[in-house]
């Protein structure tokens, strides 16, 4: 889903909603056609003879420059308005093209080594006020094709460009990184990229060029940090620091602007490490300064191996300045495009009670921050159960469900090319809502299409008792602190159930149930609406939903970005004028969860009849296995004996290894094997084994009716309790452990 198809009403994200609007276009924006000039088109280039002040006229020249990577300003790498010009130069210098102050047109200014077609040198848009200045390598008697055109959107004009040539030609001793300037040790050392020529490895941060090269050798290990950040550089800086000696290839940091134009890199290193250091300028400006390195020593919680040990709630400090990044990328860590969590420190954390555990960083730090949490202790070989990157600002909050006496690991970062730093995160516990609900029954925000269309609000849900009935849904429409923005009372809209036939949350695969119309009412109030549908059998997890098609600059889902957020909210819908499916959301043309929108849920709730009465619950917990975490035990179906329809399933077990589901109708709590036994004597095996696959999951279906034997008779109005023994051998020791116990009251 493209983060531009929705806005926000708070002002703080409607701000940045109209800012993407203006780059897709939505605003609109429109340019007179007029007669071309002359060297309008790039074949016939105005010839220039060496340094002087040039005028140029692009008010009604058309686009015949191609767009190029270097030329990639605020998310365009076109050149409108282009006239063109063949600058022969004078001398073997650096040469300088610039409009600043000769001009009211909102330049954007290219070099190209040759005539049409050639490569690019260099592409500036804004080094002044909404002026272009560039800077390049030439040789006495070549000739450039130089492109003054205008930011896309913006209109031509007339105006004078100037070009300079300087610099003493053929860079200092060290611009090709085969003679780097040796340095070592922390200090202040004086660096100048004056003279430099072209680019000997490209670091990709930014359009550098001119670079110079340093051989530095880490005199401690630890986390350097490099800076130009004194206030002697004056040029527009870009550096980079590669692995190894000589001309590189492993890139470790690169970086533009930390400190105003200027710029800052760090990386782990080693004592004794060789690492080379590049210092170039942003499009070829060139100047002199001091670049200053620190070595931090590494932070003792920095490696997953030995985390601070930490339980309960609180507040706990925080301190990633020096710290590498040990963790691996996960999926459920994507945020703008990067999977990762850098300058990562590590906390082993014992809840000490069930609930929601909430771990955030807001209002806590000023470093970008970006949090995961794992099941068990120790490096992580699962994924995360959690991950958030901005809740708050550039700060994180994340939410799971913690058992009481049970070990999480906690990562605590920075999003991949922010520094670390000093802050608190907070630990606290959030009771969840009975029944269907997630919401605190207000609203703080409103969301809707910045085109119109018809936009669905959806929830996950895992049916109580493994199966309930849904006979009411219940929605609110607008913001009753945002009102005026909502849909009017009366507006016909939709409410839907839906089945998850894989059990995984994501409403892709989703298969409808049914489809309710309804009208809305109470709007801008936050009074949920009882909304009476067909009684509607869920198993597993289910989801629920409402729809409403609306104009552009309505925002109809009213959001609760109070409640701390666990995954289970989604948007889906069609931009007008395409039209909404409710029968297929996974081909929807909006389809994404609200942890990569903002982390919130909907004033949007469910009824249903408890489950036919049906109770259960974990009653025993067991050991963390081979992977990491511990095994879990579940059911779905139903527990009433005469549906017999009765599923067992487990999870988080070592992948491809067999298993045995077990049941008993006594309650123990016994250490066995590498795990837990949660059953005692009779203990009845349903047979056969079980392997569980690739991700460790197995599902047992049992046959109520047919029992393994009459001890085992499953009858209505009785509990039994449920588990799994399964191999481990990766663990050592005994070679196997259990799930938790199950506990399963029957109708």
């Amino acid at each position: 889903m493209q983060m531009t198809t929705l806005c926000l009403i708070a002002a703080s994200f409607l701000a940045t909603s109209e800012a993407y609007a203006q780059v897709q276009g939505i605003a609109g924006s429109s340019h007179q056609t007029a007669a071309r000039g002359g060297n309008d088109d790039c074949a016939n280039c105005t010839p220039l003879a060496g340094p002087g002040t040039y005028s140029f006229d692009n008010t009604a020249a058309s686009m015949d420059g191609v767009a190029d990577p270097l030329c990639d300003f605020f998310g365009t790498q076109e050149i409108d308005f282009d006239v063109w010009f063949c600058y022969t130069a004078a001398s073997t210098a650096t040469a300088t093209v610039s409009a600043c102050n000769q001009t009211t047109v909102d330049t954007k200014i290219a070099a190209y080594d040759g005539g049409c077609g050639s490569p690019i040198l260099g592409c500036n848009d804004d080094a002044c006020g909404l002026q272009s200045e560039l800077t390049f390598p030439v040789t006495a008697g070549n000739s450039y094709l130089l492109r003054v055109g205008t930011f896309p959107g913006a209109s031509g004009g007339p105006g004078s460009i100037t070009i300079t040539e300087g610099g003493g030609g053929g860079g200092s001793g060290n611009d090709d990184c085969a003679n780097a300037t040796p340095l070592s040790g922390d200090g202040v050392f004086a660096v100048d990229n004056t003279g430099g020529t072209g680019l000997d490895a490209d670091p990709g941060c930014g359009s550098a060029s001119a670079d110079v090269w340093y051989e530095w050798t880490a005199a401690a290990t630890g986390t350097v940090v490099m800076d130009l950040c004194d206030g002697t550089t004056l040029h527009d800086s870009i550096m980079a620091i590669w692995d190894g000696s000589g001309c590189p290839t492993v890139l470790l940091d690169c970086n533009d602007d930390t400190c105003g134009l200027q710029s800052t890199i760090s990386t782990p290193v080693i004592a004794g490490g060789v690492y080379m250091v590049q210092v170039a300028g942003y499009v070829g400006a060139q100047g002199a300064g001091n670049l200053t390195v620190t070595t931090l020593p590494p932070a003792q919680n920095d490696s997953c191996s030995n985390p601070d040990i930490i339980s309960g709630e609180g507040t706990f400090n925080f301190d990633t300045t020096a710290a590498s990044m040990d963790g691996s990328a996960d999926v459920l860590c994507d945020a703008f495009g990067t999977q990762d969590i850098d300058f990562d420190v590590w906390y082993e954390w014992t809840a000490t009670s069930d609930g929601t555990a909430v771990i955030e960083t807001c209002n806590l730090t000023t470093v970008d921050t970006k949090l995961a949490a794992y099941d068990g202790s120790g490096c992580p070989v699962a994924g995360a159960i959690a991950c958030n990157d901005d809740t708050c600002g550039l700060q994180s909050q994340i939410a799971f469900t913690a058992v009481a006496g049970q070990v999480y690991t906690l990562r605590v970062g920075t999003f991949p090319g922010a520094s670390g730093g000093l802050g608190q995160f907070t630990i606290s516990m959030f009771t969840p809502y009975d029944g269907y609900r997630y919401d605190d029954g207000s609203s703080d925000d409103l969301l809707g299409l910045t085109n119109g269309g018809e936009m669905a609000w959806i929830h996950s849900f895992e049916a109580e008792g493994g199966s309930d009935t849904i006979a009411t849904i219940q929605a609110a429409w607008g913001s009753a602190l945002w009102q005026g923005y909502g849909p009017g009372n009366g507006s016909a809209a939709n409410v839907y159930v839906w089945d998850d036939p894989t059990n995984d949350g994501d409403p892709s695969d989703a298969v409808l149930l049914t489809s309710f119309p309804t009208t809305v009412a109470n709007v801008d109030t936050d009074i949920l609406n009882d909304i009476d549908i067909p009684d509607t059998a869920v198993t597993g997890t289910f989801f629920i939903g409402a729809s409403i098609a609306h104009s552009a600059g309505q925002y109809v889902s009213p959001l609760d970005t109070g409640t701390p957020y666990g995954g289970e909210a989604w948007i889906a819908g069609e931009i007008a004028p395409a039209v909404f499916d409710p029968s297929n959301l996974g081909g929807s043309g909006v389809l994404d969860n609200m942890a990569n929108i903002i982390p919130s849920y909907f004033l949007l709730r469910a009824v249903g009849d408890g489950g036919g009465g049906c109770v259960s619950a974990i009653y025993c917990t067991s050991l963390p296995n081979s992977t990491g975490a511990t095994a879990t035990i579940n059911w779905t179906g139903s527990c009433i004996v005469a549906d017999n329809n009765f599923t067992l399933d487990m999870s988080n077990g070592p992948s491809n290894q067999p298993g045995l589901f077990i049941y008993g109708a006594n309650q123990a709590s016994i250490p066995f094997g590498n795990g837990v036994l949660c059953i005692s004597a009779p203990i009845i095996r349903l047979n056969p084994p079980v392997f569980m696959d690739g991700s460790g999951t197995a599902v047992k279906v049992v046959d109520l009716a047919n029992p393994p034997s009459q001890t085992g008779l499953i009858t209505a109005g009785t509990q039994w309790n449920f588990a799994m023994w399964l191999r481990d051998p990766a663990a050592g020791a005994a070679g196997y452990t259990f799930t938790d116990g199950l506990s399963v009251d029957f109708q």
